[in-house]
């Protein structure tokens, strides 16, 4: 629910622009200032932070908007397929919104011999959807040899999250996953 103004109402006012999501938020973090939100109308304001990124750039807004407005652009921010984007609102003067985006990137790699060996070669990769991005760790039996596991970690979608615990959960002994929610943590089998 939006706030209906009669007294002023104040929002954080800040943009940052950095190689990751978190140096973006620091950056905007650091030039914030608190503006009153008058200059849009007096009636269902709220105070919205967006976040964006791509394979160049995260970018970090917070500012005054309209409820409507706010509507608009999450749903534009949610069929978004060119970029990582986030979005979160609050209604109460000088209200700061987070926008919940854990895991910008995960541990990658596979490997048919070990786990160890598997984290010896990761790279990070960096998450297609990170609000709705978990890491994963997998152990699977071999297609080719039932006697030998496959390893790997990544990010992992809701579909692909929903995926493995079902399929694992049926089949334990040849399946074991892990999932953490943080960016760059590192899932455990069985978590």
């Amino acid at each position: 629910m939006a706030a209906s103004v009669k007294e002023s109402f104040e929002c954080p006012r800040c943009y940052g622009k950095g190689s990751s999501v978190a140096d973006a938020r620091k950056q905007c973090d650091e030039n914030m200032k608190y503006e009153d939100c008058k200059w849009i109308g007096n009636k269902d304001l709220i105070c919205a932070t967006e976040i964006y990124s791509d394979q160049y750039e995260s970018t970090v807004e917070r500012s005054c908007e309209k409820k409507e407005y706010y509507d608009s652009r999450e749903l534009e921010c949610f069929n978004s397929r060119d970029e990582k984007c986030g979005m979160a609102m609050c209604n109460t003067t000088r209200c700061k919104a987070v926008v919940n985006m854990p895991v910008e990137r995960c541990s990658s790699c596979d490997s048919d011999t070990s786990l160890e060996d598997c984290d010896a070669n990761a790279v990070m990769e960096e998450c297609w959807r990170p609000s709705q991005a978990r890491c994963y760790v997998g152990k699977v039996t071999s297609r080719k040899n039932p006697d030998q596991y496959l390893y790997r970690r990544g990010c992992a979608t809701e579909e692909l999250y929903q995926r493995l615990t079902s399929v694992c959960g049926d089949e334990a002994n040849k399946c074991q996953v892990g999932f953490c929610r943080e960016s760059d943590c590192l899932a455990s089998l069985g978590n």
